[in-house]
């Protein structure tokens, strides 16, 4: 029983493991903001706030609402997305972003990491009916795919040849 998650008063929209199980991730949608858990206690280890906020000495942001959630492989790093349409890559660990990922009027529901054999690659899948590939290293865009109806299970059934 996780009572952090248990107890939430808005909408967690995503919840899950790093994969090696040493770190939880929750996506609340109202609140803004992506929690990182320690899975044994069910404490949070950081908050990554929707808009920036001071935190000591630190500013801590992602975007407004959280409409996605994502570990990358290592766990040492997290993709967001929300609602200003922009979906980020960030260190967790260190809080700092390291890419942005956006598409002018798009605002992204879904977001996806897939292991490829040279480096990994960044679904994406918005409101305009579009979902967009990127290359995560190096942050350029591979493909637009139109017609996408459900963004809800794009990311997830798309697998690279």
């Amino acid at each position: 029983r996780c009572p952090t998650l248990e107890n939430s008063t808005s909408s967690i929209v995503r919840v899950s493991f790093s994969n090696d199980d040493r770190y939880i991730l929750a996506a609340n949608y109202a609140a803004g903001s992506v929690a990182i858990l320690d899975p044994k206690t069910c404490r949070p280890l950081r908050r990554i706030y929707n808009y920036p906020k001071l935190v000591g000495s630190d500013y801590i942001y992602t975007q407004n609402f959280t409409h996605a959630a994502i570990f990358s492989s290592d766990g040492n790093q997290i993709i967001t997305s929300g609602g200003d349409g922009v979906a980020r890559l960030i260190n967790w660990k260190e809080n700092r972003e390291v890419k942005r990922f956006e598409r002018a009027s798009e605002v992204f529901r879904t977001v996806n990491i897939i292991p490829k054999e040279d480096g990994h690659l960044l679904i994406a899948a918005g409101s305009n009916n579009a979902a967009y590939l990127w290359d995560l290293k190096e942050g350029r865009e591979i493909r637009r795919f139109v017609g996408v109806t459900s963004h809800n299970n794009f990311g997830r059934l798309f697998r690279p040849k």
